[in-house]
């Protein structure tokens, strides 16, 4: 098994995929050993500054990190439209944002996840984010920041369809959120 290590430290840019208001455009993983960590409003892996990206990953071995209120893997801070498709892989994905999906303060994702074992959260935001998350399958923790859903969106956001089809999904919620769905109030 490959082994990648990326981190960008230049202000903006993802540690897969865009530089400072770039798109990570298409984004495939199909295996390996990949650790990436985006720099202050950048995924891990996705989009940079005020983008997204459309990401597939079918299995390996995942850490991503994203920076301030960027996702972990999906959009930048800011972000434009991230599509996320995850089949299969370990996966961790944490932020100082949101762990999967769209960024703190944006909706604009959609998560498709049909297998794999996933531990999705963040700080500011939802574990997972966007305005279409469908589960399928697989084994998923998703924890929510403050005042935030596990699986959802944050605070002021609103109009999130969410369907959970199958799978061993656990929510953690911000004590201020539900687990599943919108922020409380």
């Amino acid at each position: 098994m490959g082994k990648l290590v990326a981190g960008d430290y230049a202000e903006y840019f993802a540690g897969i995929g865009g530089g400072d208001g770039g798109g990570g455009g298409y984004i495939y993983i199909h295996g390996g050993n990949i650790s990436a960590e985006g720099c202050n409003g950048a995924a891990g892996i996705g989009g940079g500054h005020n983008k997204g990206a459309n990401i597939r990953i079918y299995g390996g071995e995942i850490y991503a990190e994203g920076g301030k209120g960027a996702a972990g893997i999906g959009g930048g801070a800011g972000g434009g439209k991230s599509n996320v498709l995850i089949r299969g892989g370990n996966i961790k994905a944490t932020s100082k944002g949101t762990g999967i999906g769209a960024p703190c303060d944006s909706k604009a994702a959609e998560v498709s996840i049909y297998g794999g074992t996933i531990t999705a959260k963040g700080e500011e935001g939802p574990g997972i984010s966007g305005y279409s998350i469908t589960i399928s399958g697989g084994t998923i923790t998703a924890k929510g920041g403050k005042n935030s859903a596990a699986i959802g969106f944050g605070p002021d956001l609103t109009d999130c369809e969410i369907k959970i089809k199958g799978g061993n999904v656990r929510a953690i919620a911000d004590s201020g959120s539900y687990g599943i769905g919108a922020t409380k109030g």
